[in-house]
């Protein structure tokens, strides 16, 4: 009932059943994250889940999803006495419990680091194609964007590239670049222009 911009988005929110994004690691944020979109009716997108194996069921039975920050760094940062890494089989429970599961590089790493991440999470229970999904596809659904990205299929934007090797392995390289179905950047092109 109040006029402030504020409070009408979040009535606007809360009467689209908008989706609750919440950032949290631990099994206390989790749950209160998740008592709160019970109670609102909304979906829920948890970002982080490190330490969220506990509570795979729970996360599951809200249809929940994920958006996993494997433990990447460009330098050993500052982490606290009281870090943990996340348990090995932590993604394996999650996705058994029926939790889609995006991967997104860690504050301490690189942007740049999607195949990386997607590597990294097979350490913690995904295949090949789950951790390949996790920044494609799942990633697009869980993001709300999959009707325009995540996959390659007819009027979608069509931004992609083309990998020598296989894609999570480190000596992979990018061939290929292309935007709304167009070649951008091409290795092999540009190797032999600079032989010119």
């Amino acid at each position: 009932g109040a006029d402030d911009l504020h409070s009408r988005a979040m009535a606007r929110f809360l009467r689209d059943k908008g989706t609750l994004r919440v950032a949290a690691d631990g099994g206390g944020e989790i749950r209160g994250a998740l008592e709160l979109a019970e109670a609102w009716g909304t979906p829920i997108v948890i970002d982080g889940a490190n330490h969220a194996e506990g509570l795979a069921a729970a996360l599951g039975g809200q249809r929940a999803s994920v958006v996993f920050h494997p433990p990447l760094f460009t330098s050993l940062p500052d982490l606290g006495a009281d870090w943990e890494p996340p348990a090995p089989d932590a993604l394996r429970k999650l996705r058994d419990a029926g939790v889609s599961i995006a991967l997104s590089p860690s504050a301490y790493g690189r942007w740049t680091w999607l195949l990386e991440s997607a590597a990294a999470s097979m350490a913690f229970g995904l295949n090949e194609e789950e951790a390949l999904n996790g920044v494609t596809k799942t990633a697009a659904e869980v993001l709300g964007v999959s009707d325009r990205v995540g996959s390659l299929a007819t009027g979608r934007d069509a931004d992609f590239i083309v990998i020598h090797g296989n894609p999570l392995d480190a000596a992979a390289s990018v061939g290929q670049v292309y935007i709304e179905g167009e070649k951008v950047w091409d290795r092999t092109a540009r190797a032999e222009s600079a032989e010119i």
